[in-house]
């Protein structure tokens, strides 16, 4: 099992943006993730839940302009990984699970967070193989 957190309070600190929050910061957000192991440690599966706080945008053009606050997101996704024998690994993941529409906060060219275009539902399978020693 792991948690992971972090409360983020960043904000431009001097000239016409004074005061403003600070765009495409890492926001307040949570995370778990749980995991389990058998058959001898070959199969692993688990989950992880990620929370992200409420989302604010300020304009760089206009700094009177209220800022646009969206609310944060909650995204679920699972995973397991099968060692098949000493040379060759399965991986597989769905993330988003429940396809939740979200803004990345991450994305530097959207100045709207109702522009919801972060990724969809996105399923994930690798084939890892190892040839010699």
């Amino acid at each position: 099992m792991n948690l992971a957190g972090a409360l983020i309070d960043a904000e431009v600190v001097s000239g016409i943006y004074s005061g403003q929050a600070l765009n495409n910061t890492p926001l307040d957000r949570f995370s778990a993730t749980l995991g389990f192991r058998m058959l001898e440690d070959q199969l692993t599966v688990g989950a992880q839940y990620l929370s992200v706080g409420k989302i604010t945008r300020t304009s760089r053009t206009d700094p009177s302009r209220p800022a646009i606050v969206d609310d944060g997101f909650d995204l679920v996704n699972v995973f397991a990984n099968w060692r098949i024998n000493d040379h060759a690994r399965l991986d597989f993941a769905v993330d988003n699970v429940f396809d939740a529409a979200y803004t990345d906060p991450q994305s530097a060219w959207s100045t709207s967070a109702a522009t919801e275009q972060g990724k969809g539902r996105t399923f994930k399978v690798a084939l890892t193989g190892r040839i010699g020693g």
